[in-house]
């Protein structure tokens, strides 16, 4: 589950880049209530900025709000009994919307294909919900999710998803989740054919768009499609997205990539491929293919703390080892003498204080932990304050023909720069864009003169945008994101 789920995370990251590598339009924005606000501004102000910074789009921004508005965390908040029965209306049953509210594996995959499925009865559900109310009209997420639903690039990632999870994600967990007892050393050729098949739509993206595409070919493990109501409506929908097959490559590249990653204990001629070709080594050593005892657990133990918030977790660990090994059975078998010792035992332990002292543990290394990070902090300060006053200190220069005429060394033209990047955003930086002395040294021109433009409009009376001249440098984040650019090329000037 954890793979597949860092596979679909790289997979959206690589969709999300690519509308912005193309020059495309991409999704829609879907804003909060309070960066809405700062994004309808007219002037460019550091609000706006960092509304713009935070603001998210594309498929899995829709099914985050739509998960908030049909399926609520909270069962007092949300529209999800609306929604069951309006689709038991429209549909003849009812439909529970994915629970992307909480943390829930491939919830998001199914939201995608429960949108692509029935996009328009959403659109449908919203309109309705918006007129049933006294003040008739939608809410702000109510807003977004229905902007979404109808945006053109949205829908592109949404039935890339919703694809996605057809072709890689219910099979591969079929496979993963099979019946019985799966052993993690047998899966081997399954995560070799994953990367296989991801590589192969990447190589012919016709394997999931075509009309003719069939489950035998397109669907990892061959079996019918889990749900083929949602390949048919992708093919129905694709003429209206024209950047589909794109958005498809490059989500199953971005995929392919965390799977060669997360997968590398799979790899053929590996540790575990040996391993699984020796039988009686494969049936000594039992892996389990999941994690789900690890993680029913920690729910046991969550659900347990809510019932007994002062229990410890040896006392947890304990009552529950007693009911899985079946302790009662093996108690009641001991002789008295054996009895009367386990309870010394355990008046022994329990007057050992040893929960208190597992608490104290967590304490003290909670404390190191800070400490280790006050020290960071304070280093940094320190090295900050270094900074500044070298730039104090500096005179720059600001003559462009005798800078020409006589540059300097590439020490004090780092310095300058540097300088000039505390304030002039157009200033670059990094060994990418400065590889050189001449690829500096015009760069610092270049600066110069536009300080010398800024100076005059100021020196005639001028409006200057704040942070042009000297000391409006911007805010304090973006001058320590200066400065760590001059740490990371000129180590040498600070020593």
């Amino acid at each position: 589950m954890h793979k597949d789920l860092n596979a679909v995370k790289g997979g959206n990251e690589a969709m999300m880049r690519m509308w912005k590598e193309n020059g495309w339009t991409g999704p829609v924005a879907l804003p909060n209530r309070d960066n809405a606000v700062a994004l309808r501004s007219v002037a460019a102000t550091a609000s706006k900025a960092h509304a713009e910074k935070a603001t998210e789009a594309g498929a899995v921004k829709l099914t985050s709000l739509a998960g908030a508005i049909f399926n609520h965390k909270d069962d007092k908040k949300g529209q999800q009994d609306t929604a069951r029965n309006f689709f038991e209306l429209h549909l003849g049953y009812a439909l529970n919307f994915p629970d992307t509210s909480n943390t829930r594996f491939q919830s998001h995959c199914r939201a995608s294909e429960v949108i692509t499925v029935h996009k328009d009865l959403f659109v449908t559900l919203l309109e309705q919900v918006g007129d049933r109310k006294d003040k008739m009209g939608l809410n702000h997420m109510e807003k977004n999710v229905l902007k979404g639903l109808q945006d053109v690039p949205t829908l592109t990632e949404v039935s890339v998803l919703a694809l996605y999870s057809q072709a890689i994600s219910r099979p591969y967990m079929r496979q993963v989740r099979g019946p019985g007892l799966v052993n993690a050393l047998d899966l081997v050729p399954l995560h070799l054919q994953v990367k296989k098949h991801c590589q192969d739509i990447i190589d012919n993206p016709d394997l999931l768009l075509s009309p003719l595409s069939s489950h035998e070919l397109g669907s990892l493990d061959g079996q019918v499609w889990q749900d083929p109501d949602v390949v048919n409506a992708v093919h129905r929908q694709a003429a209206t997205m024209p950047h589909l097959r794109p958005a498809l490559v490059a989500f199953f590249t971005g995929a392919l990539n965390k799977w060669e990653s997360f997968t590398s204990e799979f790899a053929a001629e590996g540790m575990l491929d040996r391993t699984s070709k020796a039988l009686t080594e494969r049936l000594r050593i039992w892996i389990h293919a999941t994690n789900d005892i690890n993680e029913g657990a920690l729910g046991q133990f969550r659900v347990g703390m809510r019932h007994c918030p002062a229990i410890g977790l040896r006392k947890f660990n304990a009552r529950t080892m007693y009911k899985m090994n079946g302790t009662r059975a093996y108690v009641d078998d001991l002789d008295p003498l054996d009895r009367k010792y386990l309870r010394v035992v355990a008046r022994d332990a329990d007057s050992g204080g040893l929960e208190k002292k597992r608490r104290r543990m967590h304490a003290e290394a909670d404390q190191e932990a800070v400490r280790v990070k006050r020290v960071k902090r304070d280093e940094k300060l320190k090295k900050k304050a270094v900074k500044q006053k070298t730039m104090d200190d500096l005179q720059p220069r600001f003559d462009p023909v005798a800078i020409f005429n006589f540059p300097g060394t590439v020490a004090q033209i780092d310095l300058e720069l540097a300088w000039h990047r505390q304030y002039d955003p157009l200033v670059p930086s990094g060994k990418a864009t400065l590889p050189n002395k001449a690829a500096k040294l015009a760069a610092l021109l270049e600066a110069v003169q536009r300080y010398n433009q800024r100076k005059a409009i100021a020196d005639a009376g001028g409006i200057v945008d704040q942070g042009d001249m000297e000391g409006g440098g911007g805010t304090e984040d973006e001058y320590d994101e200066r400065m760590s650019d001059v740490d990371s090329d000129d180590e040498h000037v600070w020593g």
